[in-house]
């Protein structure tokens, strides 16, 4: 079988020439020492390998002729392939090339990034330090005077007095937390547990103020009208809307005359107030929302619990001393409210005098009416001093007749029978209210429940095993 390929080709003619060669020198010398009989025999052996070798040379020329285009085909696809890797090479590199490009503007934004947070963290330490170190010399430059109350300085007695006839509770608590709502700059949020808060928040705005609740019919109309209109809103809810969001927030445009609600813009009056609402003691709002509200706690204390009880005993030891205790209460109320719109009117009419004040009889007349309407006023709240002390004695009074508490098992049932035979409970609240102790010794795993409150469900789910 004859060599295929080129190269295989060129060294098979090779050794035919070479043979050939041999053959023809060999013939020679054998002639020169043979007789010509054997000369004969060798020439035809020549003969039939040239013959030979003559037929293998046209068949290899034959099959070179046939694999040329083969070899030229082979040649094509392998330049094309060629191509081709030199393209995808070239795409991948320049893949490569593009996301090394994103990483390192990403790389450096990162480093950008950290570097001006740590500008920041590093110049807001240096403003707290030098803080510090302003309030430690404020502390002994600044007098502070003594007795000073916040709440004398933000209100007065008669609009204490207007807020307890609208029912506001008279404890200390209370009065600090009506005294914030009506005087802070943000919008409030009330945390009002007991619903103390609420009663007071509608008899002092009456009818001027809107109550909303999420998904009510006219939600968004009604805070629209009443940023328009200077309106007070209530919400309820213990969830915040979207709208009250921005609202909270006080995206307001065109330098303040208008504020974004959900896709519109509505006109804005400064005088607009939103009261938010809820009865979760520590509710899971957004941090964002305490931060842009003032948070005002409705919680019941022991002041506030004491004046209950005191109105409780002395209701069922005196009705009588209940009855005027109240009219009393009002009256002083109305009493301090007189006097403080007599001297707001006298203070008015004093700067607007000109003058002499002895030469205008009218302004005259006008101190004497205010000097004997106080004189009444006085008169009538020395009469009720006895009145309060008389409630005092029957508390007192109360409280040693009461039976020690031997059993106090014994105390808790009669009181379960007085509340279900009044229908002021429910069985099932009674016995939820009971069933947990006064230790509350659970600590709260989650920021919207209070230890109290914690302290309760866990021990209804003891009592429960």
């Amino acid at each position: 079988m004859p060599p295929t390929g080129l190269r295989g080709q060129e060294m098979f003619a090779r050794k035919i020439s070479l043979i050939q060669a041999t053959a023809c020198e060999s013939v020679f010398h054998t002639g020169v020492n043979c007789s010509w009989g054997l000369w004969g025999h060798w020439w035809e052996q020549v003969e039939d390998l040239k013959s030979k070798l003559a037929s293998q040379e046209t068949e290899l020329q034959l099959r070179y002729q046939d694999a040329e285009p083969l070899i030229a085909k082979i040649g094509f696809q392998a330049e094309k392939v060629s191509q081709e890797k030199a393209i995808a090479d070239a795409e991948k590199q320049k893949v490569l090339d593009s996301n090394l490009c994103k990483l390192t503007a990403s790389l450096e934004e990162a480093v950008a990034e950290q570097v001006q947070r740590q500008d920041d963290v590093n110049q807001t330490n240096k403003t707290i330090e030098l803080t510090n170190r302003l309030v430690r010399r404020l502390e002994i430059l600044i007098a502070v005077m003594e007795g000073l109350d916040p709440i004398v300085t933000l209100t007065d007695d008669a609009a204490i007095a207007t807020w307890s006839n609208k029912e506001q509770p008279g404890d200390r608590m209370s009065t600090e937390n009506a005294t914030i709502l009506t005087n802070c700059r943000h919008w409030p949020l009330t945390m009002d547990l007991q619903q103390r808060g609420i009663k007071w928040i509608k008899n002092k705005y009456g009818a001027d103020l809107k109550v909303i609740h999420p998904g009510k019919k006219g939600f968004l109309k009604t805070i629209e009208r009443a940023l328009a209109c200077r309106g007070t809103v209530l919400y309820m809810s213990e969830t915040v809307d979207l709208v009250l969001d921005l609202l909270c927030g006080r995206h307001t445009v065109i330098k303040g005359k208008y504020m974004k609600t959900e896709d519109k813009e509505g006109e804005f009056n400064k005088n607009f107030c939103l009261i938010l609402h809820t009865k979760l003691a520590n509710p899971h709002y957004k941090l964002e929302l305490r931060a842009q509200t003032t948070v005002i706690n409705f919680a019941v204390i022991r002041d506030g619990l004491e004046d209950q009880l005191l109105a409780e005993v002395v209701s069922a030891e005196r009705p009588d001393l209940e009855k005027c205790k109240s009219v009393l209460a009002k009256q002083q109320n109305r009493f301090k409210t007189e006097l403080g719109q007599l001297e707001d009117d006298m203070l008015s009419s004093l700067s607007a005098a000109q003058g002499g004040f002895l030469d205008n009889s009218e302004l005259v007349e006008k101190l004497k009416t205010t000097k004997s309407a106080s004189a009444e006023i006085q008169h009538k709240e020395c009469f009720a001093i006895p009145q309060s002390q008389a409630f005092n004695a029957v508390l007192h009074k109360a409280i040693k007749q009461a039976e020690n508490a031997g059993n106090i098992q014994c105390h808790i049932s009669n009181l379960k029978i007085i509340l279900l035979r009044s229908k002021e409970i429910e069985l099932l609240e009674l016995d939820f209210v009971f069933q947990f102790g006064v230790e509350h010794a659970y600590k709260t795993p989650v920021d919207f429940l209070t230890t109290q409150s914690w302290s309760a469900i866990k021990a209804k789910n003891l009592s429960s095993l």
